[in-house]
This record gives C-alpha cells, sequence and structure tokens, in this order.
C-alpha cells in the first residue's frame, strides 16, 4: 500500500472505516484462533479481504476456519446452478405432459454472448456464462463507447416468439443483435470458431478490446 503523505496533526478518530477499501485486499493475521486475533478474522472476512490466519492452538484454528463463510459464489449461483435447477425442474414436468406430436414443449433460457465471446478481465462471469451459455443461449451487452449498436427489445422478443413458436428451432442458441448486423435482429449461434469478417469475429475482438486492461 502506498504511504501517504505524513502530516503532523491529531488523527480525528470520529472517522469511521471504509470498509469497501477493504474488499478483495490479502490479510494475515497471526494469533488468529482466539481473543482479539479471532476477532480481526471475523471482522476483516466481514469487509470482504481474503483473511489467512495462523495460530498455535490447531484445534482452535481448524474450528474457526469451518466457521467462517465460503467464498463467493453468487455469480455461479445464478448464472450456472439456478439455469441448471431450472431446466432440470422444467425437463420433470415435460416428461408428465402428452407426447402427442401437436403437443409442443419448449424452454427458453436467456443467457449473454459472455458465454460465446472471450471476454478479459471478467474470468468468473465469463466461465459462469461460458457454462451457461454453450449448450443454449443467447443476448448481449457491450460499450456505446466502442461503436457497438444495441439490439431493440422488439427483436428480442421476435427472437424469442421465433424459439417459442418454431419446434425446428429446437435446441439452437440464438443472438439478439441489431438489424445493422443482420435483417432479422438475430441469428444462430452455431459456431465455435468465427470466421474473420463476420459478426460474431468483429463482436469478440470488441469484447477483447473492451476488457484489455493497460
Amino acid at each position: 500500500m502506498t504511504s501517504a503523505q505524513y502530516k503532523n496533526r491529531v488523527l480525528d478518530c470520529s472517522i469511521l472505516p471504509c470498509l469497501e477499501n477493504l474488499r478483495g485486499k490479502s490479510v494475515i493475521v497471526t494469533g488468529g484462533a482466539s481473543g482479539l486475533g479471532k476477532a480481526f478474522v471475523h471482522r476483516f472476512v466481514e469487509a470482504g479481504a481474503y483473511v489467512t490466519f495462523g495460530d498455535v492452538n490447531e484445534e482452535a484454528g481448524f474450528k474457526l476456519a469451518a466457521e467462517l463463510a465460503g467464498p463467493d459464489t453468487t455469480i455461479f449461483d445464478v448464472n450456472l446452478t439456478g439455469t441448471i435447477y431450472t431446466a432440470k425442474l422444467a425437463i420433470h414436468y415435460f416428461r408428465r405432459q402428452s407426447l402427442e406430436p401437436d403437443r409442443d414443449r419448449c424452454l427458453i433460457l436467456i443467457g449473454s454472448i459472455a458465454g460465446y465471446l472471450d471476454l478479459p478481465g471478467s474470468a468468473t462471469y465469463s466461465m459462469s456464462k461460458f457454462g451457461e451459455c454453450l449448450g443454449r443461449f443467447d443476448s448481449s451487452q457491450f460499450s456505446f463507447t466502442k461503436g457497438v449498436k444495441f439490439a431493440s427489445e422488439s427483436d428480442a422478443c421476435n427472437a424469442i416468439l421465433r424459439i417459442a413458436s418454431d419446434t425446428t428451432v429446437n435446441g439452437r442458441s440464438i443472438a439478439v443483435v441489431s438489424k445493422e448486423d443482420c435483417a432479422g435482429g438475430y441469428f444462430d449461434l452455431a459456431e465455435d470458431d468465427f470466421p474473420e469478417g463476420s459478426k460474431l469475429y468483429d463482436l469478440q475482438n470488441v469484447a477483447i478490446n473492451v476488457g484489455s486492461r493497460t
């Protein structure tokens, strides 16, 4: 941590600590299994820091480690686990329905183009979306500053209605895009490698540029 310029004055102890500054920081606490050390461990963890602690009392140390909350898996819980549970529940009820040809069954899962494109700087999000999308879904989110045109709400609705009404679309992943990129407002994400000059190739380059850090 960079040292602040020293000023010979009394510290204002009425200012509360900014816990947001501790989020994601690495903290080492010695004697962390009991007393003040244990209290420090709990407070740093609550603030979102990555805490490593040691203590001569191994039994108390392992007990404390078991008490502490695990890593934040919200992104995976929502994007991946939630989708798996939703699909599993849908399939459970699909199987209970009539198998007559005119009785269509359709599950529409909305995801992100981030599940198909490389997105530097967002590893956890990208992993959750790759897991969610590479079997199934669509949508897009990029930056206006990069000159990317956004699809309209009506195009997204048309894509969903097409999936819901056309059984030949079943099992496909659809990307909703601007009509300037595709006349219909959406296209099939059937490719793993995007040829140079294609819309997905251009989107991939935009994603890489947006995610790059200098």
